[in-house]
């Protein structure tokens, strides 16, 4: 692709099969045949290195501005016999038009609000978020990509749809400059949300890309929490809190932990406690027999 600049990634590598399709490993001159619009043909001998032919089609086609825009044959062959041939495509890239910018999520980094090797809440839930362009479906690289973001007017920002879902470390919006093309987001709650690349001009704001991003949520639902026996309620220190839960059982948990649990009431007239469940494990209200510890004791 040639840049606005006149640069161009000229270099072309391709790797030799042997009749069983898999790489040959071997060392061999191969005669390289470059042909384009032109009608002209520029042969040269390369030597292939573990199967594996390099050139650079500056060499062969390249004059005083570099390779110019246009479709050239580039055929390999061994004496008389010919290995085969690639069709190599360069394209003048006007970085005032291109087609479109875009938003891509890694998806080896899935957010879960639920760390299931740890069997707890997750403590870091994110995802990289990386803007790129087309040019005649060609993606720019990041050179190209720093130019054609750098040449878009106004100033450009990352937003979400909704920052209680996905956020950028709690804010709606994160500024962007054109040096950087990764961007983190951060899961907050179950949900999908669009993130937006926009282009502010003023009192406008124009969407360039989005895309949507979702945050799973695998845990545990606690649908009953009961005694683990009904002759020890559960314990209710003197400043209120819950002396352990270790008297509690669910059959959706293997325990129940501090960090399951939103907040107990304890009704000290009906010896009972309300237990709020926190949202994320389902947010669940259960009530059980409960004491205070230190009446028990008299």
């Amino acid at each position: 692709m040639i840049t606005n600049d006149g640069k161009v990634a000229t270099d072309l590598k391709n790797s030799l099969l042997d009749q069983y399709g898999t790489i040959w490993k071997g060392n061999q001159d191969v005669t390289v045949t470059v042909s384009g619009d032109g009608e002209f043909e520029i042969k040269a001998i390369e030597n292939t290195t573990d199967g594996e032919v390099s050139i650079d089609l500056n060499d062969y086609v390249g004059g005083a501005e570099g390779v110019e825009a246009g479709t050239y044959t580039v055929s390999y062959a061994i004496d008389d016999l010919e290995l085969g041939e690639v069709t190599v495509e360069v394209i003048e890239l006007d970085l005032d038009s291109v087609d479109q910018f875009f938003l891509t999520a890694v998806e080896e980094e899935t957010m879960d609000l639920y760390d299931s090797e740890e069997n707890k809440l997750a403590t870091d839930v994110h995802q990289t978020v990386t803007i790129g362009a087309e040019f005649e479906g060609i993606d720019l690289d990041a050179t190209e990509l720093e130019a054609a973001l750098g040449d878009l007017d106004g100033s450009l920002k990352l937003t979400t749809s909704n920052s209680e879902i996905v956020s950028f470390d709690g804010e709606e919006s994160k500024d962007v400059s054109n040096t950087t093309s990764d961007f983190t987001v951060a899961g907050e709650a179950e949900g999908t949300a669009t993130v937006s690349l926009v282009q502010v001009e003023g009192d406008f704001v124009t969407t360039i890309a989005a895309t949507d991003i979702t945050v799973e949520n695998s845990t545990p639902q606690i649908t009953e929490i009961t005694l683990e026996d009904e002759e020890s309620p559960l314990r209710i220190n003197a400043e209120g809190y819950v002396e352990t839960y270790n008297t509690l059982t669910s059959p959706d948990v293997e325990e129940i932990t501090n960090e399951m649990i939103e907040e107990v009431v304890f009704v000290s007239s009906q010896d009972i406690a309300i237990i709020y469940v926190s949202e994320v494990y389902g947010g669940g209200v259960f009530t059980v027999e409960a004491v205070r510890a230190n009446a028990e004791n008299n």
